[in-house]
């Protein structure tokens, strides 16, 4: 009767070493899970990535031609407006010119017959 309680340890044992194995195989299965979701997860953060960098590049070069398409509009409206500018200058100087010299005349004409009566 004592190889009975031997073998029963035995079989006990041999079945915790049997569960052990599945365990580690278990654990070596996920462990391989793990880096192949890992190496994922890496791949697409470098899609993603590249995509931003891309997008940024394009989103970039569109604003930089809509940048400048608005600064060559305001440039044209800016010499539109500076041209009326100095047309509207010009008029009303060459008005002020006009009354300027009305002014002097009557002044040259008053002064003359003031000193005429004398």
């Amino acid at each position: 009767m004592t190889t009975q309680p031997s073998t029963d340890l035995e079989q006990r044992v041999s079945r915790l070493e049997g569960a052990y194995e599945q365990v580690s195989e278990r654990l070596g299965d996920l462990s391989q899970a793990i880096a192949g979701l890992r190496a994922d997860v890496h791949a697409e953060i470098g899609s993603l990535r590249t995509e931003m960098h891309t997008e940024m590049h394009e989103g970039l070069g569109s604003l930089r031609t809509e940048m400048r398409t608005e600064i060559g509009s305001l440039r044209a409206e800016m010499h539109t407006e500076v041209g009326s500018l100095r047309t509207e200058m010009n008029s009303r100087f060459n008005g002020i010119l006009v009354l300027l010299g009305a002014s002097w005349a009557t002044m040259v004409g008053g002064f003359i017959a003031l000193f005429s009566r004398i």
